[in-house]
């Protein structure tokens, strides 16, 4: 069996990187968002973070937590755009940096326990819920456009859409306080 070259992990590892990233992605973009001010310029740092945390990613790291690894690679990311972009050494007071870290972490968990409630949630919808949350939240309709689609009234897509939410909601506490419970 050929050996993978040393500058990129095995296939296991790299399938076991990407899992972890997609669930520290949205959160690691809002921090960077936070420290930048800015969304696109946020993403393109997350993006050399993602480069960096592949080139790095080992076996060894596999064992250790994820988010304070993946947080110490942006902070280095983010020193070298701010230095480019300022053209001088840039200093962070490491403490304050910790903090926003460590909150971003404690957030990153709940985001993750809140989607996959959210997902199982969604399941326990009757069809034409499931539906109106489709057209609704992944096709970006407007209740207007829903109500044609569906030949119905805007106010009664819009009422439906309210009480789904609250459905879904109640499930995700239900499900976070630890109920299984539809």
């Amino acid at each position: 069996m050929d050996t993978p070259p040393p500058d990129n992990p095995p296939p296991v590892l790299s399938e076991e990187l990407a899992a972890r990233w997609v669930r520290a992605q949205p959160i690691l973009t809002a921090y960077l968002t936070s420290m930048v001010g800015d969304l696109s310029i946020a993403e393109d740092i997350a993006q050399e973070v993602a480069v960096a945390a592949t080139r790095q990613y080992t076996a060894e790291q596999h064992e250790r937590p994820f988010m304070p690894w993946v947080f110490g690679i942006a902070r280095n990311q983010l020193a070298l755009h701010l230095r480019k972009k300022y053209k001088q050494a840039v200093t962070f007071d490491s403490d304050v940096v910790d903090e926003i870290e460590a909150a971003f972490a404690r957030v990153s968990t709940e985001v993750s326990d809140r989607r996959s409630a959210l997902a199982e949630c969604v399941k326990l919808l009757s069809p034409k819920a499931q539906r109106l949350i489709e057209l609704r939240y992944s096709q970006g309709s407007k209740p207007s456009q829903i109500a044609t689609k569906l030949g119905t009234t805007a106010n009664t897509v819009s009422v439906s859409l309210s009480r789904i939410r609250k459905t879904l909601g109640d499930c995700i506490s239900r499900r976070i306080a630890g109920s299984v419970k539809p």
